[in-house]
């Protein structure tokens, strides 16, 4: 396990600024961005798609998995009180298995999922009022290109729902399970989502301080 060996750097994936490795474990390498504080995997050491695509099929997240649901009520709750005029819901990254989507669904949302492995298909033409990404921020490669995809995706005025855990310095990689997860490439801190919010005019309505945020976007964008 080596640290801080500041010969190694790499561009930061969310805002481009070049970053030292400060971490490794077994063959990969974590780099940790001093602009926007996103940790981040270099692509040479990211699983293939078929890879990836095997180890999420694997997943055994259902409506009868308690726990599981409970987590997604975890997130529901506040959005509920949070957020006003939303019908029309996507869940980006619903995985194989989009209880997320069922559970919006009973609650009396017009929701679908989109996923790039099992939901490709779905149409995106049209805005949304809110987009939840759950346990998917930390799967993005491309984090800029796709953060952007997403927020394209979302009216003015309408809601990105987040769930991912947030890492609080360096020092929390060591033990963390979160970063032995070989899918998991992007982890982000609150200042990271501050930074986003910032950048994309983005106005932070709900954080739990530890894995959820709730985030507007703006009516009219930045002069």
């Amino acid at each position: 396990m080596t640290r801080h060996d500041d010969n190694n750097r790499e561009p930061c994936p969310l805002c481009a600024e070049v970053a030292p490795r400060f971490f490794r474990r077994e063959e990969r390498a974590f780099h940790l961005c001093p602009c926007c504080d996103l940790a981040y995997v270099p692509h040479r050491c990211h699983l293939s798609p078929d890879a990836q695509r095997a180890r999420y099929a694997a997943h055994q997240n259902t409506l009868d998995n308690a726990g599981y649901v409970a987590r997604f009520e975890a997130l529901l709750d506040p959005f509920a009180r949070h957020t006003r005029d939303v019908r029309r819901v996507l869940d980006y990254g619903c995985g194989p298995g989009p209880v997320l989507v069922e559970l919006l669904r009973r609650r009396g949302y017009d929701a679908e999922g989109y996923d790039p492995y099992f939901a490709a298909q779905t149409d995106l033409s049209r805005p949304y009022d809110a987009v939840f990404s759950t346990e998917t921020f930390e799967h993005l490669a491309d984090v800029d290109g796709e953060i952007r995809r997403i927020l394209g995706l979302i009216r003015p005025g309408g809601y990105l729902a987040v769930m991912t855990e947030l890492h609080r310095g360096p020092d929390s990689f060591t033990d963390w399970y979160y970063a032995r997860d070989p899918t998991h490439v992007a982890f982000y801190s609150s200042r990271t989502f501050e930074y986003i919010c910032k950048r994309d005019s983005l106005v932070s309505l709900f954080r739990n301080g530890r894995n959820i945020l709730l985030l507007r976007k703006r009516e009219v964008g930045p002069s």
